[in-house]
Formats: C-alpha cells, structure tokens, sequence
C-alpha cells in the first residue's frame, strides 16, 4: 500500500525512498525518547527475589554462567516444547507471508492492494489472538 507497482523503477524508488526514511525519522523519535525517559533500572526493585539478590548478597555471587544456562535449557522439557511451537508458528507465519504475493496475483492478477490487504489481516489478527490468548492463560493458569 505503500510503494505502489508501476513499470517504472523511479516510482517505485521513490516510493521506497520515503518508507525508509518515514521510518527511519519514527524509529529515531522513539530512540530519543528512550534515551531521554527511559531510566537505567527501576525505582524498587521488580520482584522480592531480585531484592533479596541485590549487589554483594549470596545469589549474586552464585550466578551460573552462560553454558551453565544453556545446558539447563536445552535439557527442560518443557522449554524444548515451548521452542518447537514458537518455531513451527514463526515458520508457517514467514512461508505464508513470503509466498501470499505470489499466489495470490498469479490467479488474481492486478490485485497487489488486496494482496497487502490480506498480509496485513494475517498480522494484526495474530496480535489480537496474542492478546486473547494471553488474557486467557492469565485467568485460567493452564500453561501447558
């Protein structure tokens, strides 16, 4: 919707040009913000196990290193469970997104505006079952 299709390379260039740059001067805006709000750590700290392994206590200077952590992820069942989902999800969402353009045009020719329309619907109901889902889980606790 943003870059229109035209057999000419200097419209579409154009086109391109102005979404980078729209983007680049909105993602610039929130990083200054960030930079100028946003405060190192927070006023209290976020949770009681946080508090209790404050700088200089036992928890701190016990803290497993990286491999450690891995280890302990890559052996959690539940993890791996959680990660071969996100990641059957994340590759079914990016191979319908990559070829939604060429199927669709190649039995409706002409319709990119549609094509758009339907990547955009894909996008913004994933977020909204995000959003459902999550205030589900919350209320009923059944993770698994």
């Amino acid at each position: 919707m943003l870059v229109a299709n035209s057999d000419d390379l200097n419209v579409i260039g154009n086109d391109l040009q102005w979404m980078f740059n729209y983007v680049a001067g909105l993602t610039t805006v929130l990083f200054i913000l960030i930079v100028l709000f946003f405060q190192a750590k927070p006023p209290t700290p976020p949770s009681a196990a946080q508090k209790v392994a404050g700088p200089g206590s036992e928890e701190a200077e016990n803290q497993i290193t990286f491999m450690q952590s891995l280890k302990n992820l890559i052996t959690n069942v539940n993890y791996i469970l959680l990660l071969i989902s996100y990641g059957m999800n994340v590759g079914v969402f990016y191979a319908i997104s990559t070829l939604l353009n060429p199927v669709v045009l190649k039995y409706y020719p002409g319709h990119e505006i549609d094509t758009g329309r339907i990547g955009l619907s894909i996008v913004l109901s994933g977020m909204l079952g995000s959003v459902v889902s999550g205030i589900i889980l919350d209320k009923s606790h059944k993770f698994k």
